[in-house]
């Protein structure tokens, strides 16, 4: 169901107690009862998840076909509110009083002078979820039922075409449940603040974004954000991305956020002693896909695992070609890790595959996928994801997200 104000879904779904090997974490997601209400200040032309957010009208995009019939290619089209990634949103063409027709329309595109670029765009986004875990659980085990409140509220500030502030500030709880993990609640927090700066380059465009964000790789197999938990996993990083016709490099240097309910400070902190480095290069257009290439380096002096415990160093080469063929969206993906704790070799590896069919709108998309990784051994080899990937669970129970992120979200 939709309204003006924004979209409301109620879905029922219970899963039992599960076990993927490979580069899934092991899961149980319990029967839940969950409503997302979205009153947005901002919206998102639907676009892949990681490329950059442009209207069509700026990204020259071909004509589009609606109710009415096709609109001249140029024509602005009204943004779609984007679901999981309000940071991505892009408001900039309400600066046509022909595309204000919803009646928030006044919050999410607030003109701060005669650029129709420079304007201020307020929103808030709020989920409620009921969960009871109590199926083919062990009699020993006592069931819990609780809620899951989040209340989010961002502000997206563009001075002009190439100057952005986004701001996004954090009330998550559990109300009755047992036992509070940092995933369950936050209360009053900073979840991102960031400045970003895009320019153009030479014949491509430089973008450099610097604070407290929420990045996102592909499918989020090794560095992931934590969609599914009530409390998502931010990084105070600096990233300076490079893009040209084909072609796409980024570094970064990030420190995961340490999100804390009770803290000392008034809001959580990262530490240096906890940090990802490293660079992606990528290729559109191979064959009937995209190439990407993934290096990066883990530093954490207070590691801990059975095996062992301490300084950790670990190196992360990773390799992912996904695209659509015949109807089919398809992701391939292998790692190798290398590096050491203490004195411990760390030697995990991985490699995953997921196919699934394109579909219709409202109904289901048929997939298959694998996953590996190496059996025990002496040396460490557990997979280090920087967060679990909890995307899964979502393009499983959510029809209108795509398996690939490189193509639209369309949602009816």
């Amino acid at each position: 169901m939709k309204t003006a104000a924004g979209h409301t879904r109620i879905t029922s779904k219970t899963l039992a107690a599960c076990s993927v090997a490979g580069l899934l974490l092991a899961a149980v997601q319990p029967a839940r009862a969950q409503t997302d209400a979205v009153a947005s200040a901002q919206a998102n032309p639907a676009v892949p998840e990681d490329a950059p957010q442009t209207s069509a009208a700026a990204s020259g995009a071909p004509a589009q076909s609606n109710a009415h019939g096709t609109q001249p290619a140029g024509t602005p089209t009204r943004p779609e509110i984007n679901w999981f990634y309000r940071s991505q949103e892009d408001w900039s063409v309400l600066a046509d009083p022909a595309l204000r027709t919803d009646p928030f329309d006044p919050i999410k595109y607030i003109p701060l002078g005669s650029d129709p670029k420079t304007y201020l765009s307020l929103g808030v986004t709020t989920r409620e979820r009921f969960e009871s875990v109590s199926f083919l659980m062990p009699p020993v085990v006592q069931p819990d039922n609780y809620l899951l409140d989040r209340v989010q509220l961002h502000a997206d500030l563009h001075l002009g075409p190439h100057v952005r502030i986004f701001a996004q500030a954090i009330d998550a709880r559990a109300p009755w449940k047992a036992v509070l993990a940092p995933i369950d609640q936050d209360r009053l927090d900073l979840e991102q603040i960031f400045l970003e700066i895009s320019v153009p380059a030479g014949e491509g465009g430089l973008n450099i974004t610097v604070g407290r964000l929420e990045p996102f790789f592909d499918l989020q197999r090794f560095a992931a954000i934590q969609e599914g938990p009530n409390v998502w996993q931010p990084f105070d990083s600096v990233d300076v991305s490079y893009t040209r016709e084909d072609w796409s490099a980024a570094a970064f240097y990030a420190q995961p956020v340490n999100t804390l309910d009770k803290r000392s400070s008034l809001f959580s902190t990262s530490s240096k002693a906890f940090t990802l480095s490293g660079a992606r290069l990528e290729r559109r257009n191979v064959g009937p896909g995209k190439l990407s290439f993934f290096a990066a380096q883990l530093r954490n002096d207070n590691a801990f695992y059975l095996a062992a415990s301490g300084h950790e160093r670990r190196n992360v080469i990773d390799v992912h070609y996904a695209g659509r063929a015949a109807g089919w969206d398809w992701d391939v993906e292998g790692m190798g890790q290398t590096g050491h704790v203490e004195e411990k070799k760390i030697r995990p590896w991985g490699a995953a595959a997921f196919s699934a069919t394109r579909g219709h709108p409202g109904r289901g998309r048929p997939g298959l996928g694998f996953n590996l990784t190496p059996p025990p051994a002496p040396t460490i080899r557990t997979v280090t994801r920087w967060g679990p990937s909890t995307r899964y669970f979502r393009m499983a129970f959510t029809r209108c997200s795509p398996a690939i992120p490189d193509t639209p979200i369309s949602c009816t």
